[in-house]
């Protein structure tokens, strides 16, 4: 068969493009057992995710390698469906796929990617009658530039470029020609890429919804919304349906309704216009004007040339009072280009955070239904990237062969000059430096290092533990136990009650927590397990031994050491930590608490209280006058507004020293977003009510003792500066607006003091109290 001229240039690109994409990535298209982009954090568990769920998963929706034994949904578990679930059915139906290979085809599915992206650019580009010669150039610096690249270090799902060029193929062709097959394919590219990162399912939901919008608004033909609403059904609403339902879990109704990060994670201008990772930028910043810290989050360059050009555009668009189009040069697909041009501006200003991030506006954010879902706002701002610059080549070079002008064009190739060297820098702006992991390799298994029998367990417990997902608490990774935890999941089929996940649920994690937190009370999540194997700890041994010690060090007591090993492992020791420790270690508190105040005779009797100071120097508040709906322990609680300024406490310390001081308190915590409320402590005079100083943070960081009925402690060390001052503790947090605060048992007591009490229910010592008779 013949091929037409098209299909010849068509197929030249294709042959180009893929091989500028072997040249930048040919470190990275290694086939060699262990080798990644990341070996830590995000990076390497995107890798191992995919792997456990391929492998080790018993079923093609749930995760089960990470916060056992819950597990999580494979979408929240950033497990991307699309590519994991492929290469699970022809693991278990056609052939076995070596774990190992699954590292290598995650990177040539990026790979791939690439080469989608600057196809369908290319597409876009022939589709406006520019060029061949042109439309590469354009479509090679544009796709180089993607502002996703910057992503491969760790966020793989979010490092396909060609998810909005494929979009703004597929809207040009049901442009050109409205019809149920563009959009039938538009709801397979929906369904393809909300399976490899659900962010791409609003992304794309934002960007085909205001462009039917502003097609209607340029029309005003209300004959046709029945048509357009059937279209806008097919490509986004089966889609949206089906992941309502696969995503639907009647068992968990504790998802944070809004993840922290919308008012961080959102595009800043300094983003849109500048690169902080490209030379010119850094130039500017060190030399000529400080720019703002960014971070990935906030960036999406459109590059120089996109952005000077769009900006005059823009201006002159303002100057006639919008009465004539963004693009009013006779351009082919020139309505096409308008309705993107209003699609990507509108959706470029949500990604700013407007109008939530107007003063005092935060609190409507909660009134806002699923758009509050989203955690990072900027990355809507990859829709202006596209549309601006596909606007703006088409624009110049039209302007440039509009008249027979030598200055014109050599401003236009200047122009694509400047496009290809931005183009470089930003595909070179990170090396992504293969690593290699040393226990994927054969033979180096960690089972083949050190011999263990991982059958007889039934999870690993990582220390220092990490818990990432939940919004309701942040214990971020450290060492190298995050890395061998996952590492052996994958290797082992042992699952981790370590979580790095999103939207977990709250209450699944706070039972987590309490398995790991100083005893207290017996972890709830036993009641959960399937058998009573032991779990298997791995202490990281690199890390400050005080610290680990001082948090964790409690885990230690009833487990056996197993072994550990160095060149390889990097410093783990492995334990075996039997189920019915936790309830040991309980009871063993229990017992020391009462063998010490019945051993100590110098404790001196402080009203209801026995102290080991001789002096009264603490501060005590029940509550029990207060008529509290949810009360932790006494006849009352604090009850409080979350907006308002609660003061729990506000005067001086009995017998007060400048030394550290213990402020604690008891928390009701079960309801969403109360463990990001604020806690203030103020150190102030109280001759001139000048504050001393301050501190200032969020709960959720000093929660580190729970209770099994929806309390957990706060605790902070806090020293004052004054033996005269006075101390004013509050909590609060603005956007939570009307909802109740409950706080109970308030304790301010010098770091080194014990505060005992003792009635005829439980043992008390430094606001925990033991329940007798259990």
């Amino acid at each position: 068969m013949k091929l037409s001229a098209e299909w010849k240039f068509g197929l030249l690109f294709a042959v180009l493009a893929l091989l500028l994409i072997i040249f930048r990535f040919q470190e990275q298209m290694t086939l060699k057992p262990g080798s990644v982009i990341s070996q830590w954090g995000d990076g390497y568990k995107a890798y191992t995710v995919i792997q456990y769920h391929v492998k080790n998963d018993s079923t093609y929706s749930h995760f089960e390698g990470m916060n056992y034994p819950y597990g999580e949904h494979v979408i929240p578990g950033a497990c991307q469906p699309t590519l994991s679930n492929l290469l699970k059915l022809v693991n278990d139906y056609l052939f076995e796929i070596p774990t190992w290979t699954i590292i290598p085809i995650i990177h040539y599915s990026i790979f791939l990617s690439y080469l989608l992206c600057l196809l369908f650019l290319y597409l876009i580009l022939r589709k406006l009658k520019l060029p061949v010669w042109y439309s590469m150039i354009v479509a090679l610096g544009l796709g180089f530039m993607n502002p996703q690249g910057i992503r491969l270090v760790s966020h793989y799902g979010l490092s396909h470029p060609e998810v909005l060029p494929i979009t703004l193929y597929l809207l040009l062709l049901y442009d050109e020609r409205p019809g149920w097959k563009v959009s039938l394919w538009m709801m397979v590219a929906v369904f393809i890429y909300s399976g490899i990162h659900f962010y791409y399912f609003a992304i794309m939901a934002f960007t085909v919804a205001f462009y039917f919008l502003f097609r209607f608004l340029s029309e005003w033909d209300w004959k046709k919304v029945p048509l357009y609403a059937g279209h806008f059904g097919v490509m986004l609403i089966i889609p949206f349906a089906f992941f309502q339902l696969w995503l639907h879990d009647p068992e968990i109704t504790d998802r944070t309704a809004q993840p922290w990060g919308f008012f961080a994670y959102r595009t800043f201008w300094e983003g849109l216009v500048t690169n902080p990772y490209l030379p010119l930028y850094q130039w500017v910043d060190q030399k000529i004007i400080n720019i703002r810290d960014l971070n990935v989050e906030n960036v999406s360059y459109v590059g120089l040339i996109g952005g000077l050009v769009f900006l005059g555009l823009l201006f002159r668009w303002i100057f006639s009072a919008f009465r004539k189009p963004f693009v009013r040069q006779d351009v082919p697909k020139k309505s096409w280009l308008n309705h993107l041009v209003y699609a990507a501006l509108v959706i470029l200003i949500f990604s700013f955070g407007v109008p939530f991030t107007f003063s005092g506006w935060d609190i409507y954010l909660d009134y806002t239904g699923p758009v509050q879902q989203f955690r990072s706002i900027g990355r809507f701002a990859w829709v202006f990237y596209y549309v601006v610059n596909l606007v703006v080549f088409t624009l110049l070079y039209q302007w440039a062969f509009a008249k027979s002008n030598t200055t014109r064009k050599i401003i236009l190739g200047f122009a694509l000059v400047v496009l290809l060297v931005e183009a470089y820098q930003t595909a070179y702006q990170k090396d992504y430096e293969i690593k290699e992991i040393k226990t994927v390799r054969t033979g180096n298994s960690i089972r083949d290092q050190i011999g263990l029998d991982f059958d007889q367990f039934q999870a690993t417990l990582p220390v220092p533990y990490y818990n990432i997902g939940s919004d309701a608490f942040w214990l971020t990774i450290q060492g190298y136990t995050a890395q061998h935890s996952l590492t052996l999941g994958v290797q082992e089929n042992l699952p981790t009650t370590a979580a790095m996940l999103t939207r977990t649920s709250a209450g699944q994690i706070t039972k987590q927590l309490q398995l790991v937190s100083e005893p207290y009370r017996a972890p709830q999540v036993l009641d959960d397990y399937p058998n009573t194997k032991p779990l298997l700890l791995m202490w990281d041994l690199e890390l400050n031994s005080d610290y680990l010690h001082q948090k964790f060090g409690h885990l230690l007591e009833g487990a056996t050491v197993l072994g550990e090993y160095g060149e390889d492992f990097d410093h783990v020791r492995f334990y075996s930590l039997p189920l019915t420790s936790f309830n040991y270690r309980i009871v063993k508190r229990k017992r020391d608490i009462q063998a010490s105040m019945e051993r100590d005779s110098n404790l001196t009797k402080v009203g209801a209280f026995l102290s080991s100071d001789s002096l009264e120097t603490f501060v005590y508040k029940s509550f029990d006058e207060q008529n509290g709906e949810k009360v932790y322990l006494g006849e009352g609680a604090f009850k409080g507004v979350m907006k308002d300024k609660n003061v729990l406490y506000a005067g001086p310390i009995p017998n007060q020293q400048i030394r550290p001081y213990h402020v604690a308190f008891w928390m009701y915590i079960q309801k969403d977003r109360y463990t990001r409320a604020e806690l203030l402590i103020r150190e102030i005079d109280p001759n001139t009510g000048a504050e001393i100083q301050k501190w200032q943070g969020g709960v959720h960081r000093h929660l580190w003792t729970f209770d099994i009925n929806g309390w957990a402690m706060f605790e902070h060390v806090f020293t004052p500066q004054s033996a005269d001052s006075h101390i004013e503790v509050s909590i609060s947090k603005r956007v939570l607006g009307d909802r109740p605060l409950w706080v109970d048992e308030l304790l301010i007591y010098p770091t080194e003091s014990m505060i005992y009490k003792e009635t005829p229910e439980y043992i008390w010592k430094n606001n925990r109290h033991f329940p007798k008779g259990e």
